[in-house]
């Protein structure tokens, strides 16, 4: 049906410009051809020209519709559904002082408000809401404001002004809000990817296996001696290696493998994560085999039981211990953290001169090649394990063995 908009009781057009405030009504024509008429339609149809229908709608409630639905179509993480409402918080947080209003409607929010924004995250300390639990967001940054204290890092900010940036394209597609005003102000990052995070050097390795972990063996905690280890010859993320179960680790062709997959309550970063990688004869040699018969024997389906799922990961209690430990007898180097064990063995393959196909299969990278991704097999694990032999960091571990 054609759609017509006329003024109530008169016969002026919606362009009429002396009428300053026309009251409109939305009819329909009906009726067959030849005895149409005007009826008018539902209220809920009645729309006002450059009126978006949906505003006057509070951030906060905003908010908690957007988590919802998220939350409904399972887009999120446990881990990652728990920091983004801390985020969206402090967003309200800012925004409020911004505009100097308790209540924060989602239709205020202006380019001016997010530029604010951006500068207020560069004055906000890391782990913020540790350290301060509930004090309000002025009174921290006035408690912080000229001391040498850790802020967030860029890549933290970019990566909150990505995640607000997301909530508001989702309100303008929703007609909260009549763009996304957030968009297109991440800073650029000048470093280069190696840069974020780096290798342990050697002597840092040499402190690492001369520390207490390796020294006064805890048999009761095996993940403080086993991980680094795993990590350094493998090349496994952290959560990779805490999620393990004794099923993922398997012989393949006679050689043993960690079978890096996403069953049961385990995932990957992406979806190259999902591998083989062969178990190096170094964590061999240090009586892992020896542990996982032991964990068999006792009925034990996790490789360390001693770590719990936490905002769906394994690895949440064991990165505050190692964070501790790394500091405390290692290094203060902020970009040396467990991560770096992965650079390690990533560098140490390419110092050998390894294929760049071998390290991403491994590591877990995606080949970005049509030719490798779509029509090239997986490696063999003998091949694979031919390349992580070849690593070589200058360590003397003979000796070395978790006791049974």
């Amino acid at each position: 049906n054609t759609l017509f908009e006329i003024k109530k009781n008169n016969g002026y057009t919606l362009e009429d410009p002396s009428d300053a405030m026309p009251q409109v009504v939305t009819v329909q024509a009906v009726g067959s051809s030849g005895h149409r008429r005007l009826e008018p339609l539902p209220p809920d149809n009645i729309s006002v020209p450059g009126v978006l229908p949906n505003q006057k709608k509070l951030l906060t409630d905003v908010i908690d519709e957007y988590m919802r639905e998220k939350r409904a179509t399972e887009a999120w993480k446990e881990k990652t559904e728990y920091e983004l409402s801390s985020l969206f918080g402090l967003f309200n947080d800012i925004a409020s002082m911004c505009l100097q209003t308790k209540d924060v409607y989602v239709e205020k929010l202006d380019r001016s408000v997010f530029v604010s924004c951006v500068e207020v995250l560069k004055k906000i300390p890391s782990n913020m809401r540790k350290k301060y639990k509930d004090a309000p967001l002025a009174e921290i940054l006035e408690s912080v404001n000229g001391k040498d204290v850790p802020l967030l890092s860029l890549r933290t900010r970019n990566k909150y002004i990505t995640q607000i940036s997301s909530l508001m394209k989702w309100s303008a597609d929703k007609e909260y809000c009549k763009k996304n005003f957030a968009e297109k102000l991440k800073a650029k990052d000048e470093r280069s990817p190696h840069e974020e995070r780096e290798p342990y050097s050697p002597e840092d390795l040499i402190k690492l296996f001369q520390s207490p972990i390796y020294q006064d063996i805890d048999t009761k905690t095996p993940e403080t001696f086993f991980l680094p280890i795993i990590s350094l010859f493998s090349g496994m993320r952290l959560e990779e290696i805490c999620q393990l179960r004794l099923e993922d680790i398997k012989e393949i062709d006679n050689i043993f493998c960690f079978d890096i997959n996403t069953k049961v309550d385990k995932g990957v970063k992406t979806t190259a994560g999902r591998r083989i990688v062969p178990i190096h004869s170094a964590i061999v040699k240090v009586g892992f085999v020896s542990y996982l018969d032991k964990l068999a024997q006792a009925r034990i389906d996790r490789v360390w039981p001693n770590l719990k799922r936490k905002r769906n990961k394994y690895s949440q209690d064991f990165t505050k211990w190692y964070g501790r430990y790394n500091r405390k007898h290692i290094t203060d180097n902020p970009k040396k953290v467990f991560h770096s064990f992965r650079h390690n063995f990533i560098d140490g393959l390419k110092q050998q001169g390894i294929p760049e196909s071998i390290i991403a299969e491994l590591a877990g990278h995606a080949h970005n090649s049509v030719t490798m991704d779509r029509y090239g097999k997986r490696y063999r694990p003998d091949v694979l394990l031919k390349a992580v032999e070849q690593l070589d960091y200058k360590l003397n571990l003979d000796g070395l063995k978790f006791p049974l």
